[in-house]
Formats: C-alpha cells, structure tokens, sequence
C-alpha cells in the first residue's frame, strides 16, 4: 500500500470503532483495522533500531498487505492485540520432548516483540490509546488519584473476618468488589455477572476466619454517578441517577424507567486533577467513574483504558466518534 492511511487495533465486535470508521470514509481517508479476534495475522517483521523504522505484513482477508510506519497518519489502539505468525516443524523428535519448554519459550518471545510493536506504533506516531497500560491496577490508581487531590472511597483489602467487621462497624454501610475485573462465567443457557453489593452482617458471617483477601470500601451516600470518556484533557461527562434500591446500577439496566441519564459539566479543578492523574497513568483516552456525594464531595472510583463511549456520546450529544476520527486526521474540532 502506497497511500497513507490510519492504522486501527480493535475486535471485529466493536460497534464504537465502526463508527469512528464511518467518519473516516466520510473524510475520505485511507484505514487499516486489525481485529485480533478475526485471525488477522502479522509476519515477515522487519524492525531496524535505533532509527525505529520498521514494517510487517498483514494476512487479512485472504490478502497481504505490508505495514510500514512511515505511512502511518496515525495510530488507534481501541482494544484487543495482534496475532504474530510463525511455522515450525512440530512433528521434529526435538519438538516433541521439549513441546513445555519449546512452547514457553516461543511465547515469551512473541510477547516481547508485540510489546516492542506496539511501543513503537505509539512511539512513532500520533496515537490515541495505549497497549502497554490496558490493564490498570485498581488499587494503584487509588493512591494515584489521591496524590493528585482527588477524593477516594475509605477502602480496605483483608483476608480477617474480624478486620471486616470493625471496618463496617466504623463506616456503617460498606460494600464489596473486585480487586481486578468483574467476575463473569456462564454455559449455553445462563450467564453470571459480579455486581458491586451491600456488604451485610450475614454477609460477614459466612466468611471464613481467614479467606483469599477482599476488597471492601465504604458506602458513599450519592446524589449521582458520574461516567467520563476523556480524550486528550478533553472531557465528556454524563451523570446517573440511580433511582433505584440497587447498589450497582448496571443491576437495573434492562428496567430503565428507573434511570436518567444527562449531559455534565465538570468543575475545572475536578478536570484539572483529572488531567494531572491521566498524565501519571501515561493515559490519553478511557473512561473514569466517579461520584458526587451527598455533601458535594466528587469521589474517584476507577478508570478503564478501554471503557465503552458510544451511549456517552449519544446521551451527551457529544459526537465522540467524530471528535476521534478528526483527531487521528490532525483536523479541528469544530
């Protein structure tokens, strides 16, 4: 491919990349999307460093295409990875003996050179996204966001019974959630979700002595919730009102007569904090939840480098999808 283009990481199910997609064809710019779950395959690197030129071919659609990032506009990382390619004679006697350590081996050495990869294509080019910062460590950005002065949930992480029970005791009403990500499993005819739940004195009661440590933190009495797609120190708040019992409202979202949604307007000094956090997360897009208190207080909870905008956008009225397309094209936001 001779002509520059946007170069596009993502899932064949991401309905939001579609649309930004639907702007660029509008503005009539070449693209490449990369959906890692569509066995679009990468081989034939070729990476000469220190000048960090370097370029790939990719097998999709039955077809080859070569990378080469000096025709690169620019760089969305949206989701998802790249599947590297290689052949071996697996059938070898050597191969055979050693498959663990072969296996290992040959893993590992793909993960650094994806790692490297996407480095260099956040590196090398305007970007949005970033690969090497998709997994975000709750409990590290915790800390993170109170050095920056933002408020955080009173939380505690223990594996006593009785640790748990003087924390509720002290803070009255106190509620339980993953230290990771939510817990989902299921078959081909039911599925289960982890919500965020009030943490009970029976609830207490059932835990053992000692248990795999838990994440409990304090139950904030909100006016409503706070969901923020961010893009480069730009902010696109909603606000939720859960007028519902339920704790979580993601628990209610199929019976929405119970919620309401509306645009936002941050604080200046809440964005500000935002921005100083974002910068020490080496974050330029997600989505932050927050919550403003019953005594006007804005608590922090977490930010997901990878968090759904498409109902941000529409509810807000903030046409996000073209606010990203005109960025990867260096136009101006009008």
């Amino acid at each position: 491919m001779n002509k520059k283009y946007v170069l596009i990481i993502s899932s064949h199910l991401d309905d939001s990349t579609d649309k930004v997609i639907d702007w660029l064809i509008f503005y009539k710019v070449n693209f490449i999307r990369l959906n890692f779950h569509d066995n679009d395959k990468i081989k034939n690197i070729n990476i000469d460093i220190p000048n960090n030129i370097f370029n790939f071919t990719i097998f999709k659609d039955n077809k080859e295409i070569l990378i080469d990032n000096r025709e690169i506009i620019s760089f969305w990382y949206r989701n998802g990875g790249i599947n590297l390619c290689w052949s071996f004679d697996k059938q070898e006697p050597f191969y055979n003996e050693f498959k663990t350590g072969i296996d290992k081996y040959i893993n590992a050495e793909a993960f650094i050179l994806t790692d490297f990869i996407m480095f260099l294509l956040r590196e090398e080019n305007k970007y949005l996204g970033n690969y090497l910062k998709r997994r975000q460590n709750k409990l590290f950005n915790l800390v993170q966001a109170a050095n920056c002065g933002l408020d955080i949930p009173k939380t505690l992480i223990t594996s006593k019974r009785e640790r748990v029970r003087d924390f509720k005791k002290k803070h009255t009403k106190i509620i339980n959630k993953p230290i990771s990500e939510v817990f989902s499993t299921g078959n081909e005819t039911e599925h289960y979700f982890s919500y965020v739940e009030t943490t009970t004195d029976e609830h207490i009661n059932y835990l053992n002595n000692e248990s795999f440590p838990q994440l409990f933190q304090e139950q904030i009495d909100r006016k409503y919730e706070l969901r923020i797609f961010f893009m480069n120190d730009k902010y696109f708040p909603i606000a939720i009102f859960n007028q519902t019992k339920e704790t979580d409202w993601r628990v209610n979202v199929v019976n929405k007569q119970f919620m309401r949604h509306v645009p936002y307007k941050l604080p200046v000094s809440i964005e500000d904090k935002l921005k100083l956090l974002m910068k020490k997360l080496k974050l330029n897009t997600g989505s932050i939840d927050m919550m403003v208190s019953n005594d006007n207080k804005y608590i922090f909870l977490e930010v997901n480098p990878v968090g759904q905008f498409a109902y941000v956008s529409k509810i807000g009225n903030y046409f996000i999808e073209k606010q990203i397309a005109e960025f990867l094209l260096n136009k101006k936001n009008k």
